[in-house]
């Protein structure tokens, strides 16, 4: 039977069965059965045909304490049609991943692959070659805070790459496919609980009875971060970075942001998407100010202006910070 490529590509993460821990254990590890998988086949494309290796499939640990783990496979196989004409296959791949555990959870996931595929085919043969190579790698992993999930994979032109996502409660499932030469962007909002996630690059090629030799290889890269809701997305910026410290997130309980003054302020107006919410006169150095970030279903972006009185300055100047910060739910 022919195997196409859709096919081979959606049984892998369809059908992923990843094995949990005791409570007790997953409890105590924010991942959990971390590991690198390589696999590969091949099949004839006709009757009559005989396969020396159907497929194989091996598995690696993948380290959870950030350092790279590699995983892969180079195996051969060849299809013998009936009067003894064989064509012969070599199917090769490798995967990489990095897992980082940030402040007892999950924080990011980096995985590349590899692989190439080199069909010698026999004009005279009357079986068609069919083959395949994959590298995936998958874990799960609880989340005591939510958190947004960002996800992205990408693709050169004979490969593809898929990632899948799904909570353990069945409350949330995202899956993403990179074409192709394309790519794919997912950004999700996860509650507290225990998720499933796999990710996998596949090489394939088909090739009917009579058909030149092929060499095919390709190549993908899925980049995985979480982040805390109303975290800050980058560092503040702005010439007035000395003079005030927006806080690093949002307090999403009280939907408040801290923001903390440095020397030399004589005002300060804050603003939050474009409205004042504040204004403030000669702050002592060290104060905190706490501004209201009424929706919590949005990106925040606060803007502070500030007039200050710089060491050597005879005037006073103006200068500004600015800062965005991810929304603390999704939106309804």
């Amino acid at each position: 039977m022919k195997k196409t490529l859709a096919h081979v590509l959606g049984t892998t993460l369809a059908t992923t069965t990843i094995v949990l821990l005791p409570g007790s254990a997953r409890a105590a590890e924010p991942v959990v059965n971390a590991e690198l998988v390589a696999s590969s086949g091949s099949y004839a494309i006709g009757t009559g045909c005989s396969v020396s290796d159907p497929g194989q499939r091996t598995y690696a640990p993948l380290a959870t304490n950030g350092s790279t783990s590699s995983h892969g496979s180079n195996l051969g196989a060849s299809i013998t049609d009936s009067a003894g004409v064989r064509s012969d296959v070599t199917r090769s791949a490798l995967g990489k991943g990095k897992v980082t555990v940030r402040d007892g959870q999950l924080a990011a996931l980096t995985f590349s692959g590899t692989a190439a595929l080199d069909v010698t085919t026999q004009p005279t043969q009357t079986c068609g070659v069919g083959t395949w190579t994959r590298v995936e790698t998958r874990l799960v992993f609880t989340l005591t805070r939510p958190q947004w999930f960002s996800a992205r994979t990408t693709t050169t032109s004979r490969a593809q790459v898929a990632l899948s996502l799904y909570s353990h409660d069945e409350t949330t499932s995202v899956r993403i496919d990179a074409l192709a030469g394309g790519e794919a962007s997912a950004n999700w909002y996860l509650p507290i609980g225990t998720y499933s996630l796999a990710t996998e690059m596949l090489l394939s090629t088909d090739l009917v009875a009579g058909a030149p030799s092929s060499k095919r290889t390709g190549s993908g890269t899925t980049q995985v971060a979480l982040h805390d809701t109303g975290g800050a997305h980058a560092a503040a910026s702005g010439s007035g970075t000395r003079y005030v410290a927006p806080g690093n997130r949002v307090t999403c309980a009280t939907h408040q942001l801290p923001a903390r003054f440095g020397k030399r302020v004589k005002s300060a107006t804050f603003y939050v998407n474009g409205r004042k919410v504040r204004t403030v006169s000669r702050p002592k150095a060290g104060s905190v100010v706490a501004l209201p970030v009424l929706d919590g279903t949005r990106t925040s972006s606060v803007r502070v202006r500030l007039v200050v009185d710089p060491p050597g300055h005879r005037t006073r100047k103006t200068v500004a910070v600015t800062r965005s910060y991810r929304a603390c739910t999704p939106a309804r």
